[in-house]
């Protein structure tokens, strides 16, 4: 395929850093488990932007805390 070597043991790295894969030594990389606790925060965040995205929309229209609901 003519990748570097280094590029390849760059991404692996970076796989491994973001909890993405799992390395044993002798045995190859895995498929990590994911984190509950990370999968959840991300959707946290997903949430909380479409709601500060909903509250913008509603200022534009002029509308108070009070008729959101």
């Amino acid at each position: 395929m003519n990748i570097s070597v280094i590029t390849t043991k760059r991404a692996y790295e970076d796989l491994e850093r973001e909890g993405f894969i799992d390395t044993v030594v002798g045995k190859g990389s895995f498929v990590a488990v994911q984190n509950q606790e990370f999968l959840r925060e991300k959707r946290m965040k997903i949430v909380e932007d479409k709601l500060s995205e909903a509250i913008s929309e509603a200022k534009m229209l002029g509308l108070g805390h009070r008729r959101i609901k």
